[in-house]
């Protein structure tokens, strides 16, 4: 099983990229143009938003309402994650490898990957050995070196 509680399945293409429609199929769902167009753009760019996403597929004929639903769809298949950035909003990345947190910085909202998190990890922090893991959602929030060599102060708004 993976984090998001499915069966394993090989759903990289032979460059080491996602393959979207394998992946899509692997969850039983259809391979719209808007699911695979959706998939390839948050696997090309940095924790997307909703209205970037927009930007990247409107021109192949993906309305907004399309992106929010189709979101929603990706995220029930356990293949993209939402990750909340205050002042932002959602923002989305492949729910395909494993847990892992995010470092975020409050004064300039860059986000970054942290290493993936070990599973005995959340063993230890209590986490019941009969509790299905799905998804582990953990973003630290402070000051990136380049805000503070800078100067911003962490009380200032951004």
């Amino acid at each position: 099983m993976t984090d998001a509680g499915f069966t394993p399945v090989d759903i990289h293409a032979p460059a080491g990229g996602l393959d979207a429609r394998a992946a899509l199929r692997a969850r039983g769902l259809r391979a719209t143009e808007a699911r695979v167009l959706l998939l390839d753009a948050i696997r090309d760019l940095d924790h997307p938003t909703v209205e970037a996403l927009h930007l990247a597929t409107r021109d192949r004929g993906i309305a907004l309402t399309t992106v929010y639903r189709t979101l929603e769809t990706l995220e029930r298949a356990g293949l993209v994650w939402a990750v909340h950035v205050p002042g932002t909003g959602r923002t989305y990345h492949l729910g395909t490898h494993a847990p892992h947190a995010h470092l975020l910085c409050r004064e300039c909202g860059r986000l970054e990957d942290l290493e993936p998190i070990p599973e005995d990890a959340l063993a230890d922090r209590g986490v019941p050995d009969d509790f299905e893991v799905e998804h582990v959602q953990l973003t630290v929030i402070g000051r990136c070196a380049d805000c503070r060599t800078r100067g911003y102060s962490a009380n200032r708004p951004a």
